[in-house]
């Protein structure tokens, strides 16, 4: 598998600068950008994948879906749930009864991945505001994990041919139907955590993909692309 320190590096900016954001926003104030460019990083390695399994002589659908499914769990389960055992931990220390209640509650969604759709209901007047959230960072993993579900069956079981006018199609209408519940409906919060909202961004970094497996035609041995986001 090819090591691509391009790619390495560019991860590496796009979540220092939420860091610096989340540390101190006045001194970069649009640092919240880095999730958008992770998520398209993400797309665009995915997609890289998919493709070059789907062009190998031996491809097999189940086979390649198992494969895929098995190597996300086995990347992402040990640290994720390391994590919230940890945090737990530290919650049912220092929280009060009633916020470790509230918590309780975010981490039965965080297990479930989720807590994208629990954080953008969430504001009870009486709850802790979303920065006091000490599993508010899960949600970006949880819209991740929710393409992760989607992407294999659309990348796989449709035509090569159809597969980049399907990608550019859904870009175009999930970023109308995002635009007009932010600037027409004012639905901020809901849209914000939203699969629907970041799906384009996923698809943006596929169709990238695309163009570059296209123009190398296809798939050859040690072609894909290292790492999964």
């Amino acid at each position: 598998m090819q090591f691509r320190r391009d790619i390495q590096s560019l991860r590496a900016i796009a979540v220092l600068l939420v860091m610096l954001f989340h540390f101190n926003p006045a001194w970069l104030p649009g640092g919240f950008v880095g999730v958008d460019v992770f998520l398209v990083i993400s797309g665009y390695l995915i997609v890289s994948i998919l493709l070059d399994k789907k062009s190998q002589p031996g491809y097999r659908l189940f086979k390649t879906l198992r494969y895929f499914y098995l190597s996300r769990f086995k990347r992402i389960a040990p640290a994720y749930f390391a994590m919230l055992i940890v945090v737990s931990l530290l919650a049912a220390v220092l929280f009060l009864p009633s916020d470790l209640a509230i918590y309780k509650q975010g981490l039965k969604q965080a297990v479930w991945f989720n807590s994208n759709h629990y954080f953008a209901d969430f504001g009870d007047y009486f709850a802790p505001a979303n920065h006091e959230q000490p599993l508010l960072h899960t949600w970006s993993l949880a819209v991740e994990i929710q393409f992760y579900l989607l992407a294999p069956l659309l990348v796989l079981l449709f035509p090569s041919k159809l597969l980049k006018w399907l990608f550019a199609s859904l870009l175009i209408c999930l970023t109308a139907v995002a635009e007009y519940r932010l600037r027409v409906l004012g639905i901020e919060q809901a849209t914000y955590y939203s699969l629907y909202a970041r799906l384009p961004e996923f698809l943006a970094g596929g169709l990238l993909a695309m163009y570059l497996h296209r123009s190398r035609g296809g798939g050859h041995p040690g072609s894909v692309v290292w790492g999964w986001s």
